[in-house]
C-alpha cells in the first residue's frame, strides 16, 4: 500500500514539474511576441494649398 502511495506522489510530481515546464515555455512565448517592435515607414505624401478668394 505505502510503496503504491508512493508511486502515485511520485508521478503526480512528474506531472506537477510537466505542467510547470509548459506553463513557463509560454509565459516566455507571450514576453517575447510582447517585445516585438513596430517601425513606421512613410507611404506617401500629400500636398495642398490653400487658395483665398477675393472678397
Amino acid at each position: 500500500m505505502e510503496k503504491k502511495r508512493s508511486e502515485l506522489r511520485r508521478n503526480l510530481f512528474l506531472a506537477q514539474d510537466e505542467v510547470d515546464k509548459r506553463k513557463e515555455k509560454i509565459i516566455e512565448d507571450i514576453e517575447a511576441r510582447l517585445q516585438q517592435k513596430s517601425e513606421t515607414k512613410e507611404l506617401f505624401t500629400i500636398r495642398w494649398t490653400l487658395i483665398s478668394s477675393p472678397i
